[in-house]
């Protein structure tokens, strides 16, 4: 049977285990019932798939969660930087007033 016929018969539910099982009839008889039933259409590819959005779903977390790391980074750094500059501002005036 070709791939094609395979891949429909899996689209419509088929679980693979029953499809090798089966001798090359029994599979063509299966997969006339199912364009005879019209159960052999795929859905359109416009629609997205449940997985396809739970996984935008998490790209869009996953991209939030960076965003927050850097911001947070970013604040620090900053936070760094003026406890150094204060405490070069605190020296200079500590050696200004031994002088």
């Amino acid at each position: 049977m070709s791939d094609y016929r395979l891949k429909k018969l899996s689209a419509a539910g088929i679980p693979a285990s029953v499809t090798d099982t089966l001798a090359k009839p029994a599979l063509l008889k299966l997969y006339s019932q199912l364009v005879a039933t019209g159960r052999d259409k795929l859905p359109h590819p416009t629609t997205e798939s449940l997985p396809d959005i739970e996984l935008k779903r998490r790209l869009d977390l996953e991209e939030r969660k960076l965003a927050e790391q850097k911001a947070s980074r970013a604040e620090q750094a900053e936070e760094r930087k003026l406890k150094k500059l204060k405490l070069a501002q605190q020296a200079k005036l500590k050696k200004e007033q031994k002088n």
